[in-house]
């Protein structure tokens, strides 16, 4: 049974990774990532969330703990910051997922989550560079999931609610087109070993307003859990997404735990985006590729996430740009 159970979910993984687009478009400020300890990891989460920020990683990893779960975070763009430019990325979810089963044998867990790109004090000038005021943006992203335990597989499912808005005289607002739709996500894990975790994610594009819309894409990914071999083992993660065109890439990340009396102490490092094929495209894409490392200090019920993602290559735009991100989790 295990065996045909892990040959399935393998399928699946390979036919969803085939039906993707391009990650651009609407909230393509969420490609940042969400939570420090997932951008220190190199974005490998699909198997590997632990916590609240699931209802972006993965829905289907509300599950991974029981209780009640919440995150608040926030990434700092060096680039925008020596430029002076006023840009947040205020990130926050929480979640509560049952302990036992409450729908016959199934689990339940449920998820909320917010995250947003807020650029201030825009400047506007005519075609003959007169000053003429500043306005501002704000886009922001709603997620709603549950998850359910299904034999021996978990469930998630997201909806999502964009909304885009300028400020000043030049005043617009468009939002999430379709209000009632089914779910934009659908995640999948499934724990075949105790210390082996995979897990698939499937995102839909989504329109907003008249003529935008977000890129659909997937990503499957494989976890090892060095803690439930021996407790100094590191946790190993690798994902692979895919982007039109037939190109795949690779986010990896180690996360090793080092016991201080009751305390524990995360050292955690990573890459994301390197690109698997498509060499046509080699030399773009390897700029888009990053090195990330961060921590993590584990007091009980509350942990502080620090991470730090670095261009490993100049970028189109920017050169070597870098995000430092911190994360408070509450988990009582």
């Amino acid at each position: 049974m295990r065996i045909k159970s892990t040959i399935l979910f393998c399928w699946l993984c390979l036919v969803s990774t085939g039906l993707s687009q391009s990650v651009t478009g609407s909230a393509a400020f969420l490609n940042r990532g969400v939570s420090a300890r997932a951008i220190a990891l190199g974005g490998a989460q699909t198997a590997a969330v632990d916590d609240a920020s699931a209802v972006y990683w993965n829905p289907a990893r509300l599950l991974a703990t029981t209780g009640f779960s919440l995150i608040v975070s926030d990434i700092v763009d060096i680039q925008s910051s020596l430029n002076k430019f006023d840009v947040n990325y205020p990130q926050i979810a929480m979640s509560v997922s049952s302990k036992r089963p409450i729908l016959g044998n199934s689990r339940i867990g449920l998820g909320f989550g917010y995250a947003g790109f807020l650029v201030k004090d825009i400047s506007r000038y005519d075609e003959n560079a007169n000053y003429l005021g500043s306005m501002s943006y704000n886009e922001y992203v709603l997620f709603f999931s549950m998850a359910f335990s299904m034999r021996f597989l978990h469930l998630g499912v997201t909806w999502k609610h964009i909304n885009q808005s300028f400020s000043g005289d030049m005043a617009y607002q468009q939002s999430t087109k379709q209000k009632v739709r089914g779910p934009d996500d659908i995640g999948l894990h499934y724990k075949p070993l105790r210390y082996l975790s995979l897990a698939l994610i499937v995102r839909d594009s989504i329109a907003v307003g008249d003529y935008d819309k977000t890129g659909r894409n997937a990503q499957v990914g494989a976890t090892f859990i060095g803690s439930a071999v021996a407790s100094w083992l590191p946790l190993i993660t690798i994902d692979l997404s895919s982007e039109p065109g037939s190109r795949y890439w690779s986010h990896f990340g180690v996360e090793y735990p080092i016991a201080v009396g009751e305390r524990q102490i995360l050292l955690r490092g990573g890459y994301s985006k390197a690109l698997l094929t498509d060499e046509i495209t080699r030399p773009i894409a390897t700029a888009e590729m990053k090195g990330s490392i961060g921590v993590g200090l584990k007091f009980d019920w509350f942990i502080i996430d620090l991470g730090w993602t670095q261009e490993l290559a100049p970028s189109l735009f920017s050169p070597y740009s870098g995000q430092f991100v911190m994360t408070m989790k509450f988990a009582p």
